[in-house]
């Protein structure tokens, strides 16, 4: 179960989803190797072997699945989020910085601004109601 953020490139006066027009094109992310290339070294996502576009970064109680798929140019960067902590949102927003993309919290729809943990806190309270609390979650939880 994950808190899902997707990160796509947007023109820098759009301020919220609403502002998009029903023509809105993203801004492409750039190139599927150099995209991966960013990810390894400037935010140590850690990807499989030579070509593969899926990767995972970890913290003490998170963990952040990135798949980068395979359209190229890339057009977004899904990321999938496990775990427990607002450690995980200073992540979020370094990985979205580095690619020049905007975080829209999937849950909301919203765009994840810096200094909000968006519906983080409420998707954590939901999964711990449904599947029950783990006083340690890892993460993988």
């Amino acid at each position: 179960m994950s808190w899902d953020v997707f990160l796509v490139g947007f023109p820098d006066r759009v301020t919220s989803v609403e502002q998009l027009q029903p023509d809105f094109r993203e801004s492409p992310v750039g190139p599927v190797d150099e995209v991966v290339e960013r990810l390894r070294t400037d935010c140590a996502v850690e990807f499989g072997p030579r070509g593969s576009t899926g990767g995972a970064v970890e913290g003490d109680t998170w963990s952040i699945e990135v798949s980068v798929g395979r359209d190229d140019p890339v057009k977004g960067v899904m990321l999938c989020v496990r775990g427990a902590g607002d450690e995980v949102l200073a992540v979020i927003h370094h990985i979205a910085r580095t690619l020049g993309c905007v975080a829209i919290d999937c849950s909301s729809g919203e765009i994840l601004r810096e200094g909000s943990a968006g519906s983080w806190h409420d998707f954590q309270q939901w999964r711990d109601r449904a599947i029950g609390p783990t006083p340690n979650r890892g993460p993988h939880g």
